[in-house]
């Protein structure tokens, strides 16, 4: 994870990060102020947003405190980059979310976990974040095949946990 010259790096994160940083969890709290300190840019693709607003009107009470939070943290207090689309963009994201079901690569009813995943690409960021089992069992090889039968960037997609032990151990080698 060496920043290029001239490029800021960037990694998307998914709703479970969010979660877990509204949860107030210690662990999410560090990774963040690690990635500001180093100037990553932390992006939010638009399936990850419409979550939170889905469990801000349907979730338990628990859920919904949860996702307000995350809301309202999400740019100011954290400093995250929400983004958008282009509408050819979400063309794309469907048909490629139809390749890996269809592929066996994501159940049936976990559509939005392939959106998040094509919605990354085409934001052409490299690593995802996210705690979400079905995204983080897909076999990155397969993962990379469907991508570039796309014509999209790769996506690694990755543990916050496991960004959190790698950037520590970065500082521990300084």
């Amino acid at each position: 994870m060496v920043e290029a010259k001239g490029k800021k790096q960037s990694l998307a994160i998914d709703s479970n990060y969010l979660f877990d940083l509204a949860a107030g969890q210690e662990w999410a709290h560090d990774l963040r102020e690690l990635l500001a300190e180093r100037h990553w840019s932390v992006e939010v693709p638009p399936t990850v947003v419409q979550e939170l607003a889905f469990k801000l009107k349907t979730g338990t009470a628990s859920e919904k405190q949860l996702a307000r939070t995350a809301l309202e943290r999400l740019r100011n207090a954290w400093g995250f980059l929400p983004f958008d689309l282009k509408p050819v963009g979400h063309g794309i994201t469907e048909t490629f979310v139809r390749e890996l079901m269809a592929g066996g690569l994501l159940p049936e009813d976990e559509w939005n976990d392939g959106q998040i995943i094509a919605e990354t690409a085409l934001r052409d960021v490299p690593l995802l974040l996210t705690s979400d089992k079905h995204l983080l069992d897909i076999p990155h090889d397969q993962l990379a095949s469907r991508l570039i039968r796309f014509d999209l960037p790769s996506v690694l997609v990755i543990h916050p946990k496991g960004v959190l032990k790698i950037l520590r151990g970065c500082l521990r080698d300084r």
